[in-house]
């Protein structure tokens, strides 16, 4: 299979990493960085492991990147669509009984990392779909890195997890414990894409507040972006089904409005077939021979189930037109007969008719575009919060009185460093959107302006805030009229 390769240029490191900028060192992930490498090098212990663990994974210029959901609701597609090349495995079956890390790297390559910190190769993975090559027995697995030369990973890391409600629960237990970060050795998730099939059910709504929880300073909606995988399928599939998926896609994000950022709906099937090329010559051929077959009434007829596109009659053999569903499905290979009539006949058009329908392009926007936007409070929010809890956790109780006052007071002037302050100003929101500060409606559009679509100018300004503030009825009020006053000073000391 082939791997879309990254030219080297001056402009990435060995590790595809981007020289840090001026804008990069004054940020708040450098911020935090500092802290990490100051604290190990001061502290012993468990402590002292934690502070290099966070520092380490501070220094990845990628934004990682965690699919989360059921079992078959098409995490590994998506990852492969997002790739651009089949590295995760992807069947009818339950595939992902690991988490496995998909990297960057100059060559290809894969590595069993175990829950101490060992590191065992394993042979160089095949990007056919097929999942990597672990040892029979591999006591202390925490999970699979995978690293090869595709470009899209220069930008994002990708972490595909197990599926909650697996037929074995250690396996489901897996994506909680990377979730929760209660497990030595597995990998942290900046951001996280949470695949759907339809509304929520009990468990992926119990998954996805453990997403919030997992993070106290960045809220969930900020970082998690909910993806309705086979949107080609809601309804009972059919002509409509892609309308009824953006309906229901809408519906979902209003009604879960503080624990998704959105919800895109996409094609998953097309969207790996589009962005791997896995359509070939021989695929593009059976395609315009079932459209030179095939009448109006004999499409419709035959592409209402799989069974009846087995015995519609035509020059291409079931075998081969079961073929083209496994890549398609019925509605997919639906629209590539509409699209040889009207002249997509290679397989680079029909590749590129296949993304351009299943929704990619949103996608990516949603989930790679306005992600990177965040990044550094992304970035900075998780590392932030894991000191937190290691603050007040048992690593920093076990240090000396001194070492331990040390800690926490550091921790604390991060929280109120102005380089943290796009956090502050996304619990501000949460607090706001969640209905535990109300707000008049007014200040209610100046927070979601101000936090939530990166505005500046408004014409309220920090006067209204600061009449306001005075005026507050709760705490929680006074905090979030704070938070904005200091957003309006911040934005005029970088005009």
């Amino acid at each position: 299979m082939r791997v879309p390769r990254r030219e080297k240029s001056q402009s990435t490191d060995a590790g595809g990493h981007a020289p840090r900028s001026r804008a990069a060192v004054d940020s708040a992930t450098a911020l935090v960085a500092e802290f990490c490498a100051e604290s190990s090098g001061r502290l012993r212990g468990e402590a002292g492991t934690v502070a290099r663990r966070i520092g380490a994974e501070l220094s990845e210029g990628q934004l990682r990147i965690a699919t989360l959901g059921r079992v078959s609701s098409g995490k590994s597609t998506l990852v492969n669509a997002l790739v651009g090349c089949r590295m995760a495995p992807t069947d009818a079956s339950e595939c992902t009984r690991v988490v496995t890390c998909f990297r960057y790297g100059e060559q290809p390559s894969a590595t069993a990392c175990l829950q101490d910190g060992q590191r065992i190769p394993l042979p160089e993975p095949r990007f056919d779909g097929s999942p990597p090559e672990l040892p029979p027995d591999t006591p202390g697995l925490a999970y699979v890195e995978v690293r090869a030369p595709a470009d899209p990973l220069l930008e994002v890391t990708l972490i595909d997890t197990p599926g909650v409600s697996s037929a074995n629960s250690d396996v489901s237990e897996r994506t909680h414990d990377l979730v929760s970060g209660r497990v030595a050795g597995l990998p942290t998730a900046d951001a996280v894409a949470f695949v759907l099939n339809q509304n929520l059910r009990e468990d992926e709504y119990r998954l996805l507040q453990d997403v919030d929880r997992s993070n106290t300073l960045v809220p969930a909606f900020v970082h998690t972006v909910g993806v309705l995988a086979k949107a080609d399928l809601v309804g009972g599939g059919g002509t409509g089904a892609q309308e009824a998926a953006r309906r229901l896609a809408r519906a979902i994000a209003a009604d879960h409005r503080t624990l998704l950022a959105a919800v895109v709906p996409v094609v998953g099937l097309l969207a790996e077939v589009g962005n791997c090329q896995l359509l070939g010559e021989q695929d593009a051929y059976l395609i315009r021979r079932l459209a030179e077959d095939w009448d109006a009434a004999a499409r419709e007829t035959a592409l209402l189930a799989p069974e009846l596109l087995d015995i519609q009659p035509s020059t291409v053999t079931p075998t081969e037109r079961r073929h083209l569903l496994g890549l398609l499905g019925l509605a997919g290979l639906r629209q590539l007969l509409q699209r040889v009539d009207d002249g997509y006949v290679s397989p680079a058009a029909l590749n590129a008719a296949c993304r351009s329908i299943s929704g990619y392009d949103d996608l990516r926007i949603a989930l790679v575009h306005n992600f990177q936007q965040r990044a550094d409070a992304l970035k900075a929010g998780r590392a932030l919060s894991a000191l937190v809890r290691a603050a007040f956790g048992r690593p920093v109780q076990e240090l000396a009185a001194r070492d331990r006052a040390w800690f926490q007071d550091r921790v604390e002037s991060l929280r109120l460093d102005p380089r943290m302050h796009r956090i502050l100003e996304f619990e501000a929101l949460h607090r706001v959107l969640a209905g535990q500060v109300q707000l008049p409606e007014f200040l209610q559009r100046d927070v979601i302006r101000i936090v939530e679509r990166g505005g500046r100018d408004s014409s309220l300004g920090a006067g209204a805030w600061q009449e306001f503030e005075s005026r507050a009825t709760s705490a929680g009020q006074r905090s979030v009229a704070r938070v904005m006053v200091r957003s309006y000073a911040i934005a005029a000391d970088c005009r």
